[in-house]
């Protein structure tokens, strides 16, 4: 019975020498982790929200800004403002300002 532990014994060792002991087969799992926005496209959605809370004709006048461009519309705005100065009424400079944040992000 000695020899039969014993052969036992020497077949474990032989066996952990060769490295037969270890797992047979192994699992490799990736992880990519969830892609967050830029801290650009953080802005971008941040002003696009404010800008999609304005009333509807607000939403409008970004929205023909946008197609003529702001230098333009501001050069219309000056010349097209009723005291005369050519001063821009306050909600219409908030539109403008907005609009330029929006496009040159």
């Amino acid at each position: 019975m000695d020899a039969q532990a014993g052969l036992l014994v020497a077949k474990i060792r032989k066996a952990a020498l060769l490295g037969l002991d270890s797992p047979q087969k192994v699992d490799v799992v990736q992880v990519q982790a969830v892609k967050e926005p830029s801290r650009h496209e953080k802005i971008r959605e941040a002003i696009k929200r404010i800008t999609d809370q304005q009333p509807p004709a607000e939403r409008e006048a970004i929205n023909l800004i946008s197609k003529i461009g702001g230098e333009r519309a501001l050069e219309l705005l000056k010349a097209g403002s009723a005291n005369g100065n050519g001063a821009v009424p306050s909600a219409i400079s908030m539109i403008a300002i907005t609009l330029v944040l929006t496009w040159e992000l």
